[in-house]
């Protein structure tokens, strides 16, 4: 959900003066009325000020490959961030399609930056070299 406190909120039919909004996927909150958002065809607000919610970005990702990079070198954080990149994007495809999953829907990616780690730590040059030959 993103919250934001708009100075002004020009929709196709009303205006709004120093109101609060809250957008979600499924529901628009300007003030105290929801709105559907496929329903509003036009919005312009003016705001100074987004609040999007803390729990978008812990970070976590990011320490974890400062970690491989200490522990394996550079060459295994290219390798990881690829790799977990083409394995995420197989299997959040493949749950897509059994229905497992919806679109928007979370996949956590520390799994995937693990198992490209592995990979490099058993096959990693071998893997390389196979796929860019010299």
């Amino acid at each position: 959900m993103v919250v934001l406190h708009a100075e002004t909120v020009e929709l196709a039919d009303r205006c709004y003066r120093d109101v609060l909004i809250r957008l979600a996927p499924d529901k628009l909150q300007i003030g105290d009325e929801e709105l559907d958002p496929e329903g509003v065809p036009h919005m312009e607000a003016v705001s100074a000020e987004i609040v999007l919610p803390r729990e978008a970005m812990g970070l976590g990702d990011v320490k974890f490959m400062a970690a491989i990079g200490a522990f394996l070198g550079w060459q295994a954080v290219l390798f990881s961030l690829m790799v977990s990149s083409i394995i995420g994007s197989i299997i959040g495809i493949a749950l897509i399609c059994i229905h497992k999953r919806e679109w928007s829907s979370r996949l956590p990616y520390g799994p995937y930056i693990a198992v490209a780690a592995t990979l490099w730590i058993f096959y990693g040059p071998r893997l390389v070299d196979l796929v860019f030959p010299r």
